[in-house]
């Protein structure tokens, strides 16, 4: 699963060049009919539902490290505040790169996943409920619409920083890139607020803690039906959700109601588009899930395990190839290619990526980020090749 999400994050960065923040304008008026059913599929199936995934997987590892880790001499929290410690460094080091690293936010949300581990399951439940639809993000967004005029909360704020980061990618070098990326981190944070991105990670990662408690990945075959009922859910609020977003889009064009021009109308449209994007993600994750019963879809979906070993080197690497493809510093593609090209492109890299991964997991215990991390984490350089031991967690 974790493989898979990776390709999920792999294909949405690569459609839209590896971008940060907002595409120029003039970039969709060059749209090919293609091109804007790619973006429009991109953003309603894969833009933030992957990522989503990647994060509900951090919390089951969180809750099988703690677990593995409990069975050691000393405090695991300990063990475990030192490991993201180092994630947050590696994390870090990439968005000097690239701003939209993820691995530094996740290790700044990892540190409240400690006291929030002492949360009984039905607390963990509802408050990852609350999270992953952004109720948080809703509060804000309402109390600045009472206050602020709606307008400005998000085309203000991404006026500038958008320009700034349009003319690093398209005619900057390394240095210029260095340095918005650095001089940038008050913007990132502030978007992941505004736009809830930050509760809605931090909601999955509780998600994934619940199912760790619940057992539902470690005894696989007794939670089939869990996960049957779980898919069954999501897909009747996804097929609702629709109905009344369209419902609501029809009755105002037809009767000419004028719902479109309100700004509270846009507001309660985006909470069922919030509902729908979380019921989308969990739908994603026990339909994959289910298709591991199917021996068929365990073979067709083994080689996405290989990458999933080796996910943070994996995706590091997936930034060197955006860079390189569409900035500047590389050979400056971005905006020139067709995204059904980048597309392409995409499954070009990943089926690549997966053979070298393959490759790599065969001969060595560790991907080469996985080992340093893991190396720095017991302060004893772990053994590489795979005829030597793993030492216990």
């Amino acid at each position: 699963m974790r493989g898979v999400a990776l390709l999920g994050i792999f294909l949405t960065h690569m459609i839209t060049w590896y971008s940060v923040g907002p595409l120029p304008e003039d970039i969709f008026n060059h749209f090919s009919m293609v091109s804007k059913c790619i973006y429009k599929l991109n953003d309603l199936f894969i833009l933030g539902k992957f990522f989503a995934i990647f994060s509900f997987l951090f919390g089951i590892s969180f809750f099988l490290q703690i677990q593995s880790m409990k069975k050691m001499r000393g405090n695991p929290f300990n063990r475990y505040a030192w490991r993201i410690t180092i994630l947050g460094f590696i994390g870090i080091v990439h968005c000097t790169f690239w701003l939209n690293d993820i691995l530094s936010i996740y290790a700044l949300l990892g540190f409240l996943l400690i006291p929030v581990s002492k949360l009984s399951n039905r607390q963990l439940l509802i408050i990852s409920i609350i999270l992953v639809i952004n109720i948080p993000g809703k509060i804000m967004e309402l109390v600045h619409f009472l206050v602020v005029k709606p307008e400005n909360l998000y085309t203000d704020y991404w006026k500038a920083p958008g320009k700034s980061f349009y003319q690093t990618i398209t005619y900057g070098g390394w240095k210029e890139l260095f340095g918005f990326n650095w001089n940038s981190w008050a913007d990132k944070i502030r978007f992941l607020i505004i736009s809830g991105r930050i509760f809605i990670t931090f909601g999955f990662f509780l998600l994934g803690i619940y199912a760790g408690r619940m057992g539902w990945f470690q005894n696989f075959r007794e939670a089939k039906g869990t996960f049957k009922n779980i898919f069954k859910y999501c897909f009747w609020i996804i097929i609702g959700a629709e109905i009344i977003r369209n419902s609501v889009f029809w009755l105002d064009a037809h009767y000419k109601l004028g719902w479109t021009q309100e700004p509270m109308t846009d507001f309660l449209v985006s909470i069922l588009f919030n509902i729908l994007t979380a019921a989308l993600v969990c739908l994603y994750i026990s339909g994959l899930t289910l298709l591991m019963f199917v021996p068929k879809w365990q073979i067709r979906f083994s080689p996405f395990s290989k990458v999933g070993k080796m996910a943070i080197t994996c995706y590091l690497s997936q930034t060197v190839f955006g860079l390189l493809l569409f900035y500047h510093v590389g050979f400056g593609f971005f905006g020139k290619t067709a995204l059904w090209l980048n597309c392409l492109i995409t499954i070009v890299l990943f089926i690549l990526q997966t053979v070298l991964c393959r490759f790599w997991i065969n001969k060595f215990n560790f991907g080469p980020v996985e080992w340093l991390w893991r190396s720095l984490t017991y302060f004893k350089w772990q053994p590489m090749s795979k005829t030597k031991t793993i030492s216990e967690l």
